[in-house]
């Protein structure tokens, strides 16, 4: 073992790694890993055998938020984008859900296990939804596996069913799995694959 030992250090000294080096700088707390916002990061998701699309075509920082623009072909092939507002505060849907609403806030930052927030989310009959976050939890899905945030909102439907929609987050990714329930009916979106953008 020692042998290892003085083997791993005279190759790291070799590679010119000795103790002289520089320090690995730490990690920025002010910056805002969790929701990737570099243009061309994309998503690939799949809902019942068809896949939809999330790919990022700008983002401008304005102080310490990110506002990013995501453009979405759905599993119909429908084309959309979205706005979101990425802050240390969270992430934000600013337009895309409707024409104009307020803010959405779907991921709300720090995250506290079992913490709860109130938000536009456009749902019927108030348009404001309880969203409750837990974890960090483990995860799997086509993309991998990740420890991912859980956020689950309830909100009574039109028929009289409640409607639940559970959504996990993982840092440096964003969304990886979603799930909406309404009754007896489940709709699972999973991600296929991440692309970071440069």
């Amino acid at each position: 073992m020692l042998r290892f030992a003085l083997v791993v250090v005279a190759t790291l000294t070799g590679l010119g790694l000795s103790g002289n080096a520089a320090p690995i700088p730490k990690p920025d707390p002010k910056a805002l890993p969790f929701f990737p916002a570099k243009v061309g990061a994309k998503w690939v998701y799949e809902r019942n055998g068809k896949t939809s699309t999330e790919t990022i075509t700008s983002a401008e920082k304005d102080g310490d938020t990110i506002l990013v623009k995501v453009h979405v072909l759905d599993e119909h092939g429908s084309e959309s984008d979205l706005e979101l507002k990425i802050s240390r505060e969270g992430v934000a849907v600013v337009a895309g859900l409707d024409e104009k609403h307020p803010p959405s806030l779907v991921l709300k930052l720090p995250h506290e296990n079992k913490g709860s927030w109130k938000t536009y989310t456009g749902a019927w009959p108030a348009g404001t939804s309880k969203l409750t976050a837990y974890g960090p939890e483990p995860v799997e899905v086509p993309a991998g596996k990740y420890d991912a945030i859980r956020v689950v909102a309830v909100d009574a439907g039109k028929q009289g069913d409640d409607i639940r929609r559970t959504s996990w987050y993982a840092p440096g990714v964003g969304l990886v799995k979603k799930e909406t329930e309404m009754g007896k009916n489940t709709s699972t979106c999973v991600l296929k694959t991440f692309t970071p953008g440069k």
